[in-house]
């Protein structure tokens, strides 16, 4: 019996299963394991080689000797990296996505070919930041605010300051639009986004939150075993533990986007039969 996304179908809520979304996410990089590998170790060379050439590698921090290994202090140098990182991740979300929904298809290096469907990934990414910057610029604005003795203007600066902390939460239940994105389909109204993700509250927010944390914690964990002034001074421990820790990164992007993935997946599936039906 085949199925179709449909993002324009019905705006009534649907309530996400709450085990198969949360530990589906996981699921699939395990179903798909070998596919991940052979794809994230080619983003994760090519990522290696764009900071090790650059001299922006993870080993260039004040506590192991520059003259150990090639550092760059050009901010300029910096910024294009980091414009070219951002770049290279989106166009791996693209790619994974692509064979979470129709397969692997096509030659992996094809992979590497930019599309338009990178620009979109592009997008919807820095308006997720937008809603992090949000947040910390409310965070900092109660902070270093001077008290109104007028309580009236004290709560409504609160109220409206504090409007930035629930940005991030909100933007969580439009997460779903990088499934959309990185396959090229159109994308649903907000509308439509909203009203069907109204009864998902808690499986996305925790789903979320648990992602973050393990990103987290594999990131901090990968830094602190590898960048050391021991590894610092072998060349292969160097190339080694920079493929590692990018490799390991785009393993939590590959969940996040597994995540979305779920989320278009569990909200606009529909079976045609039923259509056809109506």
């Amino acid at each position: 019996m085949k199925k179709t996304l449909l993002p324009q179908a019905s705006s009534s809520a649907v309530t996400l299963p709450f085990f198969k979304f949360f530990f589906g996410t996981y699921g699939l990089l395990i179903d798909r394991f070998r596919e991940f590998f052979i794809l994230g170790s080619l983003f994760a060379v090519v990522l290696s080689i764009i900071v090790l050439g650059s001299g922006l590698s993870i080993f260039c921090i004040p506590s192991i000797p520059q003259d150990r290994l090639f550092c760059s202090d050009n901010i300029y140098v910096f910024f294009v990296v980091r414009v070219m990182l951002f770049g290279v991740s989106c166009m791996f979300v693209r790619a994974w996505l692509q064979i979470l929904i129709s397969g692997c298809r096509q030659k992996w290096l094809s992979y590497l070919i930019p599309c338009r469907a990178d620009f979109k990934i592009a997008g919807l990414a820095l308006l997720c930041f937008a809603t992090f910057f949000a947040a910390a610029a409310s965070v900092y604005l109660l902070y270093t605010r001077e008290p109104n003795p007028d309580w009236r203007i004290e709560m409504l600066y609160f109220t409206v300051v504090a409007l930035g902390f629930l940005l991030p939460f909100l933007g969580i239940k439009f997460s779903g639009y990088f499934a959309f994105a990185g396959n090229n389909d159109p994308l649903p109204s907000p509308k439509i986004m909203w009203q069907k993700t109204s009864g998902s509250g808690f499986a996305l927010l925790s789903g979320m939150i648990f992602l973050m944390l393990l990103g987290f914690s594999i990131s901090s964990s990968l830094f602190y075993n590898f960048v050391n002034e021991e590894n610092a001074g072998q060349f292969y421990a160097i190339l080694g533990g920079e493929y590692l820790v990018r490799l390991f990164n785009l393993l939590i992007i590959a969940c996040f986007t597994n995540y979305c993935y779920l989320q278009r997946k569990y909200l606009f599936e529909r079976n045609e039969d039923e259509k056809s039906g109506n």
